[in-house]
């Protein structure tokens, strides 16, 4: 299995240490020092999400609330997700 390194996973993906860090402060992505794939996955969603305007907030809500109702361990990955207005659909 292929192990990115945290500055590897910066420059892949085109994002700021700042966001990647507050990203883990709120729970959306667990802190590591190396990522994998289904966590590159995951942070890339978040990427587009967050430059669709949606909140950190908003995003973490469904998740929680998507956990919930599906019992998904990380629905980022595991189910499509878009924009319908102020909500996130998965």
């Amino acid at each position: 299995m292929t192990r990115y390194r945290r500055q590897d996973v910066l420059r892949i993906l085109r994002i700021s240490s700042r966001q990647l860090h507050a990203w883990e402060k709120v729970g959306l992505i667990a802190a590591a020092s190396d990522y994998g794939f289904e966590d590159l996955v995951q942070l890339r969603k978040l990427r587009d999400l967050r430059a669709m305007r949606v909140s950190a907030s908003m995003i973490s809500a469904s998740v929680r609330a998507m956990k919930a109702v599906s019992g998904m361990v990380n629905p980022l990955v595991e189910a499509g997700v878009t924009r319908r207005g102020p909500r996130l659909v998965f």
